[in-house]
């Protein structure tokens, strides 16, 4: 009998053995599973602020000092932030953008606030338990533009950081044109067919001399220059351009070499060294002209200085009305 008991309780304690053991191994099953199943859970996805600061120190890209509107020519800052990858294994894709507010800094300073979340990349449950192709802690070059306009570029991970900053200056500068011109009232005019003013024509005066007396021409060379006094009304004459901005100079050349930019600005150019202002008028003109690169933007106006005239003031609204072109007439007008 005592064998008999020492036989099942082996028997049991084999029982016993086995189950714990299965037990182990539905553990250990259950463990492997539940490793699998949260290392297929993808990451958070990130989330940034994002700050664009627009510096404006001439004025001219916002409505006034008070407010962040842009004006005509810079709407792009304005429109919805977008993010492009660039480069990237596997770039993650965006999530969302929102804008949030513009708000006025300083004078000079606009700051526009987005939010931003960017989701993981995917990658399949094989790959993350074996360790091929894991989620990158970077997600990726990205490019941020507004409109068509790049404001920078950003290497993104999951621990960058939650703000990304961007700043552009945008130093307001404007092209000015000008004409000035010479003119002289003829005694007589015998104005052919054509259209004005490099129609045929032909004018004459009493006194003696062969030039007109307010400007001197050479037709062969297609040049003019002012008389008497004139005389400092001549190609190469300075032009000095001021503002609340700083001071530009530029120089008196003949009109017709500006013949294209004249016209580009509504001007009614002509390519001669001289021209008569019409049938009637017997007046005719020497025109020379100027163009002036880079002049900064100026909200309180410009005053303009040409050769050794008297300077004159054009406000911002008008210059710019007349797309950044003004002209002065000086000596006998029609």
């Amino acid at each position: 009998m005592a064998r008999q008991r020492g036989f099942g309780g082996m028997v049991q304690a084999m029982t016993r053995d086995r189950r714990k053991s299965a037990a182990a191994v539905l553990v250990g099953l259950f463990g492997v599973f539940a490793i699998a199943y949260f290392a297929t859970l993808p990451p958070a996805p990130a989330q940034y602020s994002v700050t664009f600061q627009v510096s404006d120190p001439n004025g001219g890209v916002f409505d006034s000092e008070e407010s962040c509107n842009p004006r005509s020519g810079y709407e792009w800052i304005d429109e919805q932030l977008q993010v492009v990858p660039t480069t990237g294994v596997t770039p993650a894709p965006i999530t969302s953008i929102f804008s949030l507010e513009a708000s006025r800094l300083s004078e000079d300073v606009c700051q526009f606030d987005f939010a931003l979340t960017i989701s993981s990349p995917p990658a399949g449950p094989l790959e993350q338990i074996f360790g091929a192709n894991r989620v990158p802690e970077e997600l990726g070059l990205y490019q941020f533009s507004l409109g068509n306009e790049v404001i920078g570029t950003e290497l993104l991970s999951r621990t960058s950081g939650t703000t990304l900053e961007f700043n552009k200056v945008i130093a307001v500068t404007n092209e000015v044109a000008g004409l000035y011109e010479v003119g002289f009232k003829a005694d007589w005019c015998k104005a052919g067919p054509g259209v004005y003013p490099t129609g045929k024509w032909n004018c004459g005066w009493s006194y003696y001399g062969s030039d007109p007396v307010t400007f001197s021409s050479n037709e062969s060379k297609q040049t003019c220059s002012g008389r008497r006094d004139f005389s400092d009304l001549r190609a190469g004459a300075v032009v000095i351009i001021s503002g609340d901005n700083g001071t530009v100079r530029g120089a008196l050349v003949q009109a017709q070499k500006l013949f294209g930019d004249l016209v580009e600005r509504g001007v009614n150019a002509t390519r001669t060294s001289y021209y008569l202002y019409s049938k009637t008028s017997e007046v005719m003109f020497c025109p020379l002209a100027w163009l002036v690169p880079n002049v900064p933007f100026s909200p309180g106006g410009y005053t303009i200085k040409v050769a050794d005239r008297a300077p004159y003031f054009v406000s911002a609204s008008e210059l710019e009305s007349q797309k950044y072109f003004t002209s002065k007439q000086v000596g006998d007008r029609p």
